[in-house]
């Protein structure tokens, strides 16, 4: 079970308990037992597949008060004296190996939390809940995964908040370098170590130790007091392993389907060096298998095979590089996959370069996301005419899987070679980006263009990038009601003492807005990190970037995403390096990511899809669901607190506020306090607390953010085009809020645009005692805020 902690309106934090009973080594052999013996046995022809994979979580109630609940690897039970949970540990391990989930003990700053200890489990669907009264324990349950957590509507005072939940198991208990273990010698649990994300994007680890015998976790006061509510614990939702076999299988691709509520992941399978497979896997939107397809099973040899969906036809496009049995022409093949309730059919195979002469290899393929249009997919490939003359080709291919425009060759230079093309996911139903390396001298360059939904080229190619080397670029599809896409690529070689990065292009349509090394944008991670094989895509509203990362300590590559929002004409990070599968220890490369683009939950929900190196000839295909969030980052600055310049009279407050006032001699302090700085759905409440109970408060909002001015007993901070927001009564506690019941939001009041930027705020107030100059008003530190979509 992979870390997924939500805790929706209030502090809030969990473990996931990640089941990995049994070595991958260990679960074949037991596999490869399991069929020989099913061959010596007699065989009758069953009524259904046994050997079917899991689709279902199971549910039963005996009728003695407890729920029981099975998957493919696991099964628990809830009654009034918690829960507990059991892997599947095979036929050759004699005991049971129960494990105790629920905690015994909850403090907040060090005081006991009273909570209700027998709290009989209500069901609704795969989620089972055990109301505590002082919070909500809550299991989402998934054919391999239980995903736990623990949500707090409030907390009744300030400090540091720790859950402790007992060890009442038979497996030895130890820490490691990712969490925690609980070990016998034929496998383990893994506790992973627990991680705060709050409605900012903002992320923080959390102790998670073993104490006194029990799982303790804790959650620093200093986190709580600076949170914004909601909080969201690891935003990486469950796993996907559409093949954790033996087989050597790789190079994934997914696209999803809102109108059939499904995900489609495609991937490649050696049968032999000369003949590689590619199989289709569907999922329910939250992950669940469905069924299973071939999209070729031929002598041919499909490989990098790409998927997009064509919304107002409900259907999938697979395209692959195909190196035929026969005489060993290299062309580009595809098939179209339609979902059919929990069936996967398939049209024939069909050919998409053509006649095309020459190598025609490494396709992608686009979709159409505007259901009301009909539409077409698009699909680029490179064509090698010969060893030092390649070009991009593309072709608009219809519903029914005919070739409507094309193919096309993309204009190109003499005495330069274009390869490895990208297509967005999907056109927006205006027009898919195109992106391509081009090679020549003296450097190598990301070339991109625009294609229109009848096949001509609106722009382009134009300039987009480069660098000594330049990695294969993928290009996202737009933000909604926009022409902005995202392009990112490699630079540099990952291999001796060259340092690869990951590089963002931002255009708006034919246009480049911005080119920035992500390492740069995120801030937090060294720049000589050995990054490589980017992938993106958009909601709609952001953009998600996966990426594999080399850690020298290991020598193995990790997976990580970052999630990016436009703010003005500028990205911006909104999540920032979320490892999508920790403690794997393998490396894991190869990532593409797909949006759902769908109403409700899944409106930011990608899948990144990816392979983990077992051995040279063994990969396994994985995949893992992450939530984006919505708007922009928000950050304070203009401190009172001695670190910039200085308040007027010696008067400094303490670390992030404002200057002192005559009640508080830390000073007032303003913060976003809840909700989302999203220009299309504001949720956004400012608050300033620390200043004297019962003042006028003025909320302003400036255009700049200023280093401080002298004004009054404190600094003006929020400068250029200045507008007031709300003037509002401190309450008896010296706090006060805006907007309110009844109030507009924030960006309306402030007139922010739809496409955001930066705006920041501060907080003027009345303090008309004699205390610091002769002025009777202070004010807080700014705050600046990156509104976005």
């Amino acid at each position: 079970m992979k870390p997924t902690l939500l805790f929706p309106a209030g502090a809030i934090l969990a473990p996931v308990l990640l089941s990995l009973f049994g070595t991958p080594a260990d679960a074949r052999a037991r596999a490869d037992a399991l069929s020989a013996a099913a061959a010596r046995a007699p065989q009758a022809a069953p009524a259904f597949a046994l050997s079917a994979p899991w689709t279902d979580v199971l549910h039963d109630e005996p009728g003695d008060g407890r729920l029981w609940s099975m998957g493919a690897t696991w099964k628990a039970s809830f009654g009034s004296d918690g829960a507990t949970y059991y892997p599947r540990a095979g036929s050759t391990e004699a005991r049971r190996l129960p494990h105790a989930l629920s905690p015994d003990r909850v403090t907040i700053g060090g005081e006991a939390l009273g909570f209700e200890r027998v709290a009989a489990p209500q069901r609704s669907g795969d989620r089972i809940e055990l109301r505590r009264g002082a919070f909500t324990e809550r299991y989402d349950l998934g054919p391999d995964t239980i995903e736990q957590s623990f949500v707090f509507d409030a907390l009744p005072s300030p400090g540091a908040l720790e859950i402790s939940i007992p060890v009442a198991s038979e497996l030895d208990a130890v820490e490691t370098a990712d969490g925690l273990e609980f070990r016998s010698e034929r496998g383990r649990i893994t506790y992973s170590r627990a991680v705060v994300v709050d409605a900012l994007g903002r992320r923080t680890p959390v102790g998670t130790r073993l104490v006194d015998g029990a799982i303790s976790i804790r959650v620093e006061a200093d986190v709580l007091a600076g949170a914004a509510f909601p909080i969201v614990v690891d935003p990486v939702l469950g796993a996907i392993f559409p093949d954790l076999t033996t087989d050597d299988t790789f190079s994934l691709d997914a696209a999803y389907d809102p109108f059939n509520a499904v995900w489609v992941v495609v991937y490649e399978r050696v049968f032999s060096a000369t003949d590689h497979d590619v199989i289709a896997k569907m999922y329910s939107s939250t992950g669940a298998l469905l069924a299973t397809g071939t999209v070729d099973l031929t002598g041919d040899s499909w490989v990098t095979p790409r998927i997009a969906d064509l919304a107002p036809a409900h259907k999938f496009l697979v395209v692959a590089g195909s190196t035929a049995a026969s005489g060993g022409a290299r062309t580009v093949r595809g098939r179209i996959m339609q979902p059919n309730g929990t069936l996967l059919t398939s049209d024939p195979q069909v050919s998409i370069s053509g006649a095309l002469t020459g190598e025609c290899i490494l396709p992608d393929v686009g979709g159409h996301s505007d259901p009301d249009v009909p539409g077409t997919w698009c699909v680029a490939f490179e064509r090698a005419i010969s060893a030092s003359d390649h070009r991009i080709v593309y072709c608009l291919v219809s519903s029914s899987g005919t070739i409507a425009v094309g193919p096309l060759t993309m204009p190109f230079l003499v005495n330069t070679a274009d390869s490895a093309p990208t297509v967005s996911k999907t056109n927006g139903g205006t027009a898919w980006t195109l992106a391509w390396r081009r090679t020549g001298f003296p450097q190598e360059t990301v070339q991109a263009a625009r294609i229109s939904t009848i096949g001509g080229i609106l722009a382009g190619p134009f300039f987009a990038g480069n660098g000594p080397f330049v990695g294969a670029p993928c290009a996202s599809g737009p933000i909604d009601g926009t022409e902005l896409t995202a392009i990112v690529w490699q630079r540099g070689l990952p291999v001796g003492s060259l340092d690869a990065q990951v590089i963002v292009t931002l255009l708006d349509g034919g246009t480049v807005l911005q080119i920035e090394d992500l390492t740069l944008l995120e801030g937090s991670v060294p720049t000589a990190a050995h990054q490589t094989e980017p992938s993106v895509d958009s909601d709609g509203r952001h953009f998600l970037v996966a990426y594999s990362q080399f850690d020298a300590q290991f020598s193995h590559f990790k997976l990580f995403a970052t999630d990016l929002a436009v703010a003005g004409t500028a990205l911006q990070v909104s999540q920032e390096h979320l490892e999508l599968q920790p403690g794997l220890g393998l490396s894991q490369v190869r990532s593409n990511v797909a949006a759902a683009r769908a109403p409700g939950t899944l409106a930011h929900r990608y899948l990144v899809v990816y392979d983990y190196r077992q051995n040279d000839v063994d990969h396994d295909a994985a995949g893992r669901f992450v939530d984006g969030v919505v708007g922009g980052p928000s950050s304070a600055f203009c401190f009172g607190d001695g670190t910039g310049t200085a308040c007027p009279c010696g008067n400094s407050g303490t670390s992030g506020h404002g200057c002192a006032n005559s009640v508080f001699a830390a000073g007032a302090i303003l913060q976003l306090s809840a909700g989302q700085a999203s220009t299309l759905a504001d949720t956004a409440v400012l608050q300033v607390a620390s200043v004297p109970p019962g003042v006028a408060c003025l909320f302003f909002q400036g255009t700049t953010a200023g280093t401080g001015a002298v004004f009054g007993d404190g600094l003006r901070c929020a400068t250029g085009s200045v507008i007031r927001l709300a003037t509002k009564p401190a309450n008896p506690a010296g706090a006060v809020s805006h907007p309110g019941v009844g109030d507009l939001p924030i960006s309306v009041v402030g007139g922010v645009p739809v496409g955001g930027g930066l705006r920041t705020y501060q907080a003027w107030y009345r303090n008309a005692a004699s205390f610091c100059s002769s002025s009777t008003f202070n004010l807080s530190n700014g705050l600046a805020i990156q509104w976005a979509r």
